[in-house]
């Protein structure tokens, strides 16, 4: 795979679990994995926008913008201490330069204002944040001078609400999601307890109220370092200790101890320059074995699955692993019936760490023959199995599902997709241009479900429609929605259906060479819109 494609790939997996972690508040990537991807990014194209792209972790569409006193920008992350001591180079004005070091809570970024009373949460830009001001009532703020109540905190705070490893453990099977799962760790119960527009009755014990939340301005656990003794330094330790502690959290931050130099070097887009953050996990891993492997059909690409034996961790019973894709079982040469050693940090589906063969007697070899969904044949361009069939229900529901949500169609659920395509409404233009006669052909929708579709699809045809948004719909293999938008600054969506060659594309910055498959695209579904 050229380096284009692997940025394109890596791009679209960070934006997809960062979304999911961020804004839904549901991993479906474990930590260590996540990383591995960012490094990979870091190293092909460290200055792409997507390792710095902020998400908002609260549902804000209800809620007041309001400006930051203070910008909060994010730190920059760096995973080894060879990383943090280069950072510092940079920087320090002689060897002498102290350095605090202090933990990285797993939170959610907050600032109190108490001269207007106004809680704000982290927005997608640094400047500006959200009113989460309701509540004020069930955060307990705990800074050098204060204890109490967050309502009646006398001085003005910044810091990551969280809530206590002792507290998750203690709730997590009381509060839960809205669709009744529960909170994957004590990060994602903080934001789904913000997020929530009705606090949960469970908060509320023996007539009196009880605050599981806490906005922290203070470190329990603070270490200062110059720059030359930075190398010598016994991070584990310093990990170990901050382990032994209720708070949750994953990683360190290393900052200049001088405030007002720190405060001089400035920020770059994304970070500050005089701080950053050393980026860890903690994981317990435990053995077992592959019974077998499930392949799934996704988007693009088709994707192994682990089924193992299950076993427990962080008192999740565990019976499924990540095997990332078919080059990851050819490289690491996995049978059926081997011992994998599993690690969780949160994800949904957690992640192989090692592998133990079994004997050569029992093991069998993992294979696919045929697309499991319609059976079309596969093929291999590394990394990844692909689907030969173009109109595969598999890939087509996922594919027309993500079309509709880019539209802003938010009725069409892939039980209602699958439905279309087994009446031939198999592309996006076609259910833009759904009538009632048709819609009526699907079994189990009524009357008022018949309606409610075809009024929906009406307001979308009849209000004007993003360009970008067209473009990003029609599912061309790597062209998303920023591709789309940098498109859309060079031609028109008319221009596009006109003859595009290789030439055209390649002047726009960020396509290059990389999407020569383009200029073959049948453009004329465009002007179905």
């Amino acid at each position: 795979m050229s380096k284009e494609n692997i940025i394109k790939e890596l791009v679209k997996a960070i934006d997809y679990y960062n979304y999911m972690y961020w804004v839904h508040n549901n991993p479906v990537i474990d930590d260590e994995t996540f990383d591995t991807l960012y490094l990979q990014l870091k190293k092909v194209d460290p200055t792409n926008p997507i390792l710095y792209q902020k998400y908002e972790s609260i549902n804000n569409s209800f809620r007041q913008r309001i400006k930051h006193i203070n910008p909060a920008y994010s730190l920059e992350k760096e995973f080894n201490l060879k990383d943090i001591i280069n950072w510092f180079a940079k920087i320090s004005r002689s060897n002498d330069e102290k350095i605090t070091i202090q933990p990285k809570y797993d939170g959610c970024s907050a600032e109190y204002r108490n001269d207007d009373k106004i809680l704000l949460s982290a927005g997608r830009e640094p400047q500006y944040g959200f009113n989460i001001s309701d509540k004020k009532s069930i955060i307990w703020a705990l800074t050098p001078t204060y204890n109490g109540m967050l309502n009646l905190c006398p001085e003005s705070i910044s810091g990551e609400i969280v809530i206590t490893k002792t507290n998750y453990q203690k709730y997590k099977n009381k509060i839960v999601r809205k669709d009744k799962k529960i909170y994957t760790d004590e990060r994602n119960m903080a934001a789904g307890i913000i997020n929530q527009k009705n606090i949960p009755e469970i908060l509320h014990t023996n007539g009196g109220f009880l605050p599981i939340l806490l906005l922290i301005d203070f470190n329990y656990l603070n270490f200062e370092v110059t720059f030359q003794n930075l190398s010598s330094l016994d991070i584990e330790n310093i990990l170990s200790q901050a382990k032994q502690f209720d708070y949750p959290i994953d990683g360190l931050v290393f900052k200049l101890a001088d405030d007002f130099y720190s405060n001089s070097l400035g920020f770059t887009a994304h970070h500050p320059r005089g701080q950053v953050a050393y980026k860890t996990s903690y994981n317990e891993v435990k053995k077992t074995k592959l019974i077998s492997v499930d392949f799934q059909v996704g988007k693009n690409v088709i994707t192994p699955v682990a089924l193992i034996e299950p076993i427990t961790i962080d008192n999740y019973t565990i019976t499924r692993a990540n095997l990332h894709n078919a080059y990851y079982l050819l490289k690491n040469n996995i049978h059926i019936n081997d011992y994998v050693f599993i690690r969780r940090s949160g994800g949904i589906i957690p992640d192989i760490v090692d592998i133990e063969f079994a004997e050569s007697s029992v093991r069998k070899p993992i294979s696919i023959d045929e697309c499991p969904v319609c059976g079309a044949e596969l093929v291999y361009y590394e990394p990844f199995l692909y689907c030969t069939n173009n109109y595969c229900p598999g890939t087509l529901t996922i594919k027309l599902k993500d079309s509709a949500k880019r539209l802003n169609i938010n009725s069409l659920g892939s039980k209602t997709i699958e439905k279309l395509i087994s009446i031939d409404i198999n592309t996006i233009d076609k259910i833009l241009n759904l009538d009632k006669n048709t819609i009526s052909k699907m079994p189990g929708f009524t009357h008022k479900s018949i309606d409610n579709l075809y009024n929906e699809l009406s307001t979308i045809k009849n209000s004007k429609i993003e360009d970008w948004r067209i473009l990003s719909c029609l599912n061309i293999n790597m062209i998303g929605k920023i591709l789309s938008k940098e498109i859309m600054k060079y031609f028109t969506l008319e221009d596009l259906q006109q003859n595009i060659t290789i030439e055209d594309l390649q002047k726009i910055p960020k396509v290059g060479s990389k999407k020569l498959k383009l200029y073959t695209m049948n453009w004329k579904i465009i002007g179905n819109f």
